[in-house]
């Protein structure tokens, strides 16, 4: 339920087998009580359940930003080497190519790069157009 739709699960349960346990954290299941609990052990496991649902939220969102910025270095190089390798430039001289190629279009640089890597070359784009 928590892939799907986001919403951590605590089962509450009048087996305690450790077989339905084990299933049980398999499934992603956040908490796990027998019946019959008491109040102060259900608020408890919901508190616990929330908490790390939260943390779980927080940890993905972070996963997902640095794998994008993982990507976006990735391209940035490799339109670094093409740049290298078909304009016979230098590594450094290549990056300062696309960064400057950035400020002038105002264009992140990895936009930049997915230029060069679909043209092959540093092709300039149009200069961003400035309203009056």
């Amino acid at each position: 339920m928590y892939e799907r739709l986001g919403v951590p699960t605590v089962i509450l349960s009048a087996y305690a087998d450790p077989e339905l346990i084990v299933q049980a954290r398999n499934a992603g299941v956040f908490g796990y009580l027998v019946k019959p609990p008491q109040s102060a052990q259900m608020a408890a496991a919901l508190d616990v359940a929330i908490a790390r649902s939260s943390e779980y939220l927080k940890s993905s969102e972070r996963t997902r930003e640095l794998q994008r910025q993982i990507d976006e270095r990735r391209e940035v190089e490799q339109a670094k080497w093409l740049l290298v390798r078909n304009a016979g430039l230098t590594e450094p001289s290549a990056m300062k190519a696309l960064q400057d190629e950035s400020r002038r279009t105002q264009q992140p640089l990895s936009a930049v790069a997915k230029g060069v890597i679909k043209a092959g070359r540093l092709v300039p784009a149009d200069p961003p157009k400035h309203r009056p």
